[in-house]
């Protein structure tokens, strides 16, 4: 726990065929994964931003490895891997729990694998699917899919011009784009989407700070954090042009041949940085909300996001826009 921050808040525990959890066979050879997945969940009650995995109950004193997995039969995919329980058994076995900050929807199937040390002996696992991680750690965000949390941007404020796309938008962790399949950009006359990245986008940084030119190249490099946190990959044709300037120091420029600037020191630059990454997300997400849908050159269509549907499936995943 770190300073006052909240505690988790459960969601539901999976897993439990019993008050220890569900046992997990070993797949007859030490040292090497069961080729099967056992079923910890069949369908997840709601979404969750995290989980803990509980691992104990051994029978066998012995070192185990443990996958957790999300997915259908024969299409498991590995979220966590590796978990380690120590030896020991009955009382004297020391349990691990592994807090987990990845989201996972509801309606998903978890399953699970381990490996021993020995070709015998078993491990029970059960999950904990949490709604608010413990600490209020944010979650991650998963590589597959676009965007990123919005916390917003005080000290740096962008303007921006995005012309951006992609197969899945979650906003504040919500896989917006997944819940709008229908509005993919692509040719109008096929209605498919365009695989290549052919979007450009333009961040202009302004801020009052004293900063110095070498310090705003910095700040400016910021600025493809947030874009990439927003699902810009910076494509091979993507025009990307990122600029940052400061209001400080107006009168540099004097009648005397010597100025003095005021600057900040590096060591305290570190929340303009933050700043920029989330000011150019949330300039971004202003950016799509107030775009109309557009065609372009070659019959191209983007799209304009929905707010009415933007707000029934933050609604869906318990996010609701206030």
């Amino acid at each position: 726990m770190y300073g006052a921050a909240p505690m988790s808040a459960k969601v539901d525990d999976v897993g439990t065929a019993t008050s220890t959890g569900t046992t997990l066979p070993n797949g007859g050879v030490a040292n090497a994964k069961n080729g099967t997945w056992t079923q910890l969940v069949a369908s997840t009650p709601q979404h969750a931003n995290g989980f803990i995995v509980c691992l104990g109950s051994a029978t066998t004193a012995l070192d185990y490895v443990v996958d957790i997995a999300i997915g259908a039969g024969g299409s498991e995919t590995i979220i966590c891997a590796d978990l380690i329980a120590c030896t020991g058994t009955g009382t004297g076995a020391r349990i691990p729990q592994y807090v987990c900050p990845i989201p996972i929807p509801a309606g998903t199937r978890i399953s699970a694998r381990m490996a021993g040390s020995a070709s015998s002996g078993t491990i029970r696992c059960s999950i904990e699917l949490l709604s608010v991680l413990p600490g209020g750690v944010p979650p991650f965000q998963k590589m597959t899919t676009y965007g990123a949390r919005l916390t917003g941007g005080v000290q740096v404020d962008p303007g921006a011009s995005a012309n951006t796309k992609g197969a899945y938008v979650p906003v504040g962790t919500v896989p917006v784009g997944q819940e709008i399949p229908d509005l993919m950009p692509g040719p109008a006359t096929a209605g498919g989407e365009d695989e290549n990245e052919t979007g450009s986008i333009i961040v202009v940084v302004a801020t009052d700070a004293p900063l110095l030119p070498h310090q705003l190249k910095r700040i400016a490099t910021r600025v493809s954090l947030g874009v990439g946190r927003m699902g810009g990959h910076g494509g091979n044709s993507s025009g990307d042009i990122f600029v940052a300037f400061s209001t400080a120091n107006p009168r540099v420029y004097g009648d005397s041949g010597v100025a003095r600037v005021d600057m900040l020191r590096n060591d305290l630059i570190n929340p303009l940085f933050y700043a920029t990454v989330q000011a150019t997300e949330e300039a971004i997400i202003n950016a799509l909300l107030a775009a109309d849908t557009m065609t372009g050159i070659d019959d191209f269509r983007v799209y304009a996001l929905p707010v009415d549907r933007l707000k029934g499936i933050m609604a869906k995943y318990g996010r609701p826009i206030r």
